[in-house]
């Protein structure tokens, strides 16, 4: 998106800006690595992202074992990589709501349950802000 401001006054409260949790990091990948690389940073940033949060709330429950074979499975999985491989925000709708969980999940004995408590409201708003079917899940 490297006339955002064109957008926003085109299509105002409609399409783009209801995407701004996944435009928003792409405008600033963009500026700081320039558009062929910004998107492989984007997308790899997300991608990777959310397995290891999938990673993190896994292993707190069932262990690094458990976890590890979920992360491999989840990384190889060609749904999983395909909603990242366009720029179509299911990718980041995904990133969002595992970081919402694992933020969620971990809020009980954390040292600072407020900030784990902030950070899964942030992360689950920002898959609302992506698509709003993930209100469904929320």
């Amino acid at each position: 998106m490297v006339n955002f401001k064109y957008l926003f006054q085109t299509f105002n409260w409609s399409y783009y800006p209801s995407r701004l949790p996944w435009i928003i990091p792409g405008i600033v990948a963009h500026r700081l690595f320039g558009p062929a690389t910004a998107f492989f940073v984007l997308h790899g940033v997300f991608f990777f992202g959310a397995g290891l949060f999938a990673y993190l709330t896994i292993r707190r429950f069932f262990g690094s074992t458990a976890a590890l074979a979920v992360y491999a499975l989840l990384m190889v999985s060609p749904l999983f990589y395909n909603a990242y491989a366009t720029d179509y925000p299911d990718g980041a709708l995904l990133t969002f709501l595992f970081g919402g969980v694992y933020f969620g999940v971990t809020i009980q004995g954390a040292r600072r349950p407020l900030v784990r408590a902030g950070a899964s409201g942030f992360f689950l708003a920002a898959a609302a802000g992506t698509n709003l079917f993930a209100c469904i899940v929320v």
